[in-house]
């Protein structure tokens, strides 16, 4: 269901997403993603590398988070996302380990690794450390414990900020916009 087709449900009840929903009139509280993608990317590119597996949950056609994601990169790179290291249907520390275990056995040796989330990038770590391979620089999201434990960078997209706001927004029944800026928290390899 688009954003546009929720409009006339709001006779009901209030109605809050947390994307920004652009000129729909619904409220939303989100995180606002371009600016800390395009400084990750750039602090990536500076750094030297180039062969980045992109790890994400969904494909850019159904995932305004995705279609960020892949714009930031080729404001960058100056390209997509190169296709083998780019995989999709990746949210969990398995699905981390998963794709891992398929970079290697097709050894197609990203240089670093983009990742949708803290515990994907613990996955990817583990399967690494199982084969006995360095495990390439990595990057997540989400600032979770994982990504502390690990000393890799990460960005905190603030979602339980989020999640409070759009809250309010649905107990006021207001329709009003709220952006939450995410952080970019360097560690590790990317100080």
């Amino acid at each position: 269901m688009a954003l546009a087709d929720m409009l006339p449900y709001q006779q009901y009840g209030a109605i809050v997403c947390c994307e920004d929903p652009g000129m729909i009139d619904l409220a939303a509280a989100f995180a606002t993603r371009t600016q800390t993608y395009l400084a990750a990317f750039r602090r990536i590119q500076s750094l030297g590398y180039r062969r980045i597996g992109i790890l994400l949950s969904r494909n850019d056609d159904v995932s305004a988070t995705s279609q960020h994601t892949s714009a930031c990169f080729q404001t960058v790179f100056g390209s997509s996302p190169i296709p083998e290291l780019l995989q999709t249907n990746v949210t969990t520390y398995q699905d981390g380990y998963r794709v891992a275990g398929d970079y290697l056995s097709r050894n197609l040796q990203p240089e670093m690794i983009f990742t949708n989330g803290d515990d994907v990038a613990a996955g990817v770590a583990q399967r690494y450390q199982e084969a006995k391979q360095p495990v390439p620089p990595l990057m997540g999201q989400e600032n979770q414990l994982s990504s502390r434990l690990l000393n890799i960078p990460t960005i905190d997209h603030h979602f339980e900020r989020v999640g409070r706001l759009a809250f309010g927004l649905a107990e006021s029944q207001q329709v009003q916009r709220i952006a939450v800026d995410s952080q970019l928290i360097s560690r590790g390899w990317f100080e």
